[in-house]
Order: C-alpha cells, then sequence, then structure tokens
C-alpha cells in the first residue's frame, strides 16, 4: 500500500500509529519475551495523550457519560473508603472500564481517522504479529511464547486490538477482504487463545454472512470449519481431564457460590464497592497469587475471576454493564456506525469478556478509541470532513 500524506494528517492519529508500530516492532525483535519495552504501561500512557490532544470541542452528550463515570467512581470509592480499608490499587483495577470512559469522551465525534490509515496499521499489526507468532511456534526460543506467543503482552488482550482493527480496515480491503481473513484466522489459531478465536467467529459472521446465496453456503461452511476449530482448542486445552479442570469453569462456580445468596438487587447493582471474596474462594485460587490484593493480606477480589463480564456483574452488576455497553454504542453511533457494526464490535469485547478482562484492558480502550474517531463513509456522505494538519 503506497504511503502518502492522508496516512499522516494529525497528531492523534500519528500518535497511535507510530507508537503502535513502534512497540510491536520491540516486541518481534524480543525472541524470549514478550516485549524488552513495558508495553501495557506505554499504552496507557499514550491513550490518555490521545484523549488529552482531543479534548478541543467534546461531544455534550459523550460529557454527561463522563460525569456519571465519574461521580460514579466517587461515590464507590468514598463508601469503599467507609465501609472498609482497602488499597486504592484494587479499587483502580475493579473500576478500569469506566476510568477509561473518562478519556474516550473526548474522542466521540472527532475526525481523526481515515480509510488509508485504518489499512496502513491493520497491515502493518498483521505482518508484525503474524511474523512474531510465526518464528515462535517454528524456533520454539522459548517455551511460554512457543505455546501462547505474543507480541505486546498475553495474546488474549493484544489479539482483540488486531481483530478490530481488521473489522474496522475490512469495507476498504475491498477483494482481499477474504485472503486477509485467512492469514488473520492463522495468526488467531497458532495463539491458542480461545477467547480470541470466539471473537474472531463474531467477525466473520459480521463481514462475511448477509443474505443467503451460494455464497453464504460456503461461508457458513467456513464458520462451522472456525467453531470446530475452536472445540479442538478446547479440547486440547483440556489436556485429557474434564471440564471441572478448566480454570475458567471454576472461576464460574467460584462467582455463582459467591452470588448463591444475592437479590434482585444485588444483580442490579452489584456488591459493595471493593467486596473482597470469601477466604475459601481465595484459598482455591490461591496458584493466582499474581491477582491477589496489593495490600499483601491475603484476601482476592474479583479481578482473580479473569472473566470481565463475571467481575463487572460482581462489582457494579448488571446496570453498571449496561451503562457501559450503552456508551460504546453512543460513541459507535456518533461516528457513523450502523447497527450491525455496533453489534458487532460490541460482540467483539463480550466475547473476550467471556474468559479475560476485555474492556479493563488499555489495549480495548485504545481499540475504542480508534473506532470512536474513525467517521464511517456514510457519516462522510452527510458531512463531508475536511482533515487539517495542525489537528
Amino acid at each position: 500500500m503506497k504511503i502518502n500524506s492522508h496516512i499522516y494528517n494529525n497528531k492523534v492519529s500519528f500518535l497511535a500509529l507510530s507508537s503502535l508500530i513502534t512497540v510491536a516492532t520491540f516486541g518481534l525483535l524480543s525472541p524470549y519475551k514478550y516485549n524488552i519495552l513495558p508495553s501495557t504501561e506505554i499504552f496507557e500512557v499514550v491513550f490518555l495523550l490521545l484523549a488529552a490532544l482531543s479534548l478541543k470541542g467534546a461531544n455534550r452528550k459523550a460529557m454527561c457519560f463522563m460525569l456519571a463515570a465519574f461521580v460514579y467512581m466517587l461515590v464507590s470509592f468514598l463508601l469503599m473508603r467507609l465501609l472498609r480499608q482497602a488499597n486504592i490499587l484494587d479499587f483502580a483495577q475493579a473500576y478500569k472500564s469506566f476510568f477509561y470512559i473518562i478519556p474516550l469522551s473526548f474522542l466521540v465525534g472527532k475526525k481523526k481517522f481515515n480509510d488509508y490509515q485504518i489499512k496502513f496499521i491493520f497491515y502493518a499489526l498483521l505482518t508484525l504479529f503474524f511474523a512474531k507468532y510465526g518464528y515462535s511456534r517454528a524456533l520454539y526460543l522459548d517455551d511460554s511464547l512457543a505455546r501462547r506467543p505474543g507480541i505486546y503482552t498475553e495474546n488474549n488482550y493484544e489479539l482483540i486490538l488486531l481483530i478490530v482493527t481488521y473489522y474496522l480496515a475490512s469495507p476498504a480491503l475491498e477483494k482481499s477482504r477474504t485472503f486477509i481473513f485467512l492469514i488473520l484466522a492463522f495468526v488467531v489459531v497458532i495463539s491458542g487463545s480461545r477467547s480470541a478465536l470466539l471473537a474472531l467467529l463474531v467477525v466473520y459472521g459480521a463481514v462475511f454472512i448477509n443474505k443467503i446465496n451460494y455464497k453464504i453456503i460456503i461461508s457458513a461452511g467456513v464458520f462451522i470449519c472456525l467453531a470446530g476449530l475452536l472445540s479442538y482448542i478446547f479440547a486440547e486445552r483440556l489436556a485429557g481431564g474434564s471440564i471441572e479442570d478448566i480454570d475458567r469453569y471454576k472461576f464460574l462456580m467460584i462467582f455463582l457460590d459467591e452470588t448463591r445468596n444475592w437479590n434482585i438487587l444485588n444483580y442490579l447493582f452489584g456488591s459493595e464497592p471493593l467486596t473482597p471474596l470469601s477466604m475459601n474462594s481465595c484459598t482455591t485460587l490461591s496458584f493466582y497469587q499474581s491477582l491477589f490484593s496489593h495490600s499483601g493480606d491475603g484476601r482476592c477480589y474479583s479481578v482473580i475471576l479473569h472473566s470481565y463480564l463475571l467481575r463487572v456483574i460482581f462489582d457494579q452488576g448488571v446496570l453498571g454493564l449496561t451503562f457501559i455497553v450503552a456508551f460504546i454504542s453512543y460513541g459507535l453511533g456518533i461516528a457513523g456506525y450502523s447497527t450491525r457494526q455496533k453489534v458487532c464490535i460490541i460482540g467483539i469485547f463480550m466475547a473476550s469478556g467471556l474468559s479475560v478482562s476485555s474492556l479493563n484492558s488499555v489495549y480495548s480502550a485504545i481499540s475504542l478509541a480508534i473506532a470512536f474517531s474513525y467517521p464511517q463513509r456514510t457519516l462522510i456522505k452527510r458531512h463531508p470532513i475536511t482533515q487539517h494538519p495542525a489537528n
């Protein structure tokens, strides 16, 4: 793809593209670890800078979402301080997806990315991911990377960024869309990530399954093959054991045990701010010591359940999850995404949220930052966009 002035036309898009590619390049050159750079910490800073560069002309309704999220976190923090003494880092970890709403609000309605930039970043990331995952598997230089390769961090998190970027780029990929999808599918399959493969199924259905014709029959066959691969990876991870041996199953059982006495209000609003799990649950999950409380007192919180959906329901309830989904839907709607597109993008995060932190991850936050500030063609037709180099 020819690199031209359309790729480098404002500070926000340049910062996002250059940081994602630069850090991934260091990851490619890190054969014995995910990345020699502190990737996640770098992207946390980059994400905040993207928002800081987009402060001017904030969307009013997005500011209402931001204010609601801020007030909710403030009240929750004060209640936590009144009810129990807990480490502030544990609180930040539990409410991270609500914190992300604040900077994301400043990116709603901003027109920072165009087709050229989205195609460029996707092609660049796909090439780098393909290379790192490929040689990690083939050369077996490091045991953990050979089994679960990664270029920024654990692949459950970073692959969502790649998958969302593919979906954003897919209309502009045109005739190469199918071939590129196969390469993306190969990367996801060799990653060994079940949550990423499930998210890929969501994207496949949104991109390739439309009206019923012979192409749809073929697409359905491919969909079944991908579902078969998901089942194979699932069975391979069992390693001859039963479903009870799967950690995600254990997390679900612990969640059900912790909520067995909940009433309808608990399910709607969640538990009291930063309610620890029972000591019995923490003991059962003692293998995950790194996810125990930062206070070092042996307590553990919902973060140890891994699954974002379990965590958000436990901490913030169904209404908390609904609020976050409503914010994402609004941000995508302002950018001109159709209902089908919004369902797909939200579906990607929900598929990821069945297993890992999903919207509590900065990689998901950056994905949304790009999506919110990438106006769709229908919006462009209604409101022609003039890019300003000084933006």
